[in-house]
């Protein structure tokens, strides 16, 4: 039982909107695996708001962009990177040793 009743409303809603199952065990097509994984995605966004998903698009295209254009650019994901590689140091100093 959802106890947050956001949830439990967003639940009863998409009761019927389920996401359907990745057919792994489906003969591939002529387009193969990218036909198999944009049929999924295709039967996933029916009927739902593509606005929403538009501005981060946008945005992520903007850093690809730059990223493109110029090897040395730097945008906000460099610092989260930094953050996630430091964060590892201390679990993983043990391994040197062993390589």
């Amino acid at each position: 039982m959802e106890t947050n009743p956001f949830r439990a409303q967003r639940a009863v809603q998409n009761e019927d909107q389920s996401d359907p199952p990745l057919p792994h065990d489906a003969p591939l097509s002529a387009e193969g695996w990218f036909g198999v994984i944009r049929t999924h995605i295709v039967t996933r966004v029916v009927g739902r708001n593509w606005w929403v998903r538009a501005p981060l698009l946008v945005i992520l295209l903007w850093l690809l962009r730059g990223y493109a254009a110029d090897p040395m650019y730097s945008s906000i994901f460099d610092g989260i990177n930094l953050g996630f590689h430091e964060a590892g140091m201390p679990p993983f100093r043990g391994w040197e040793a062993v390589s």
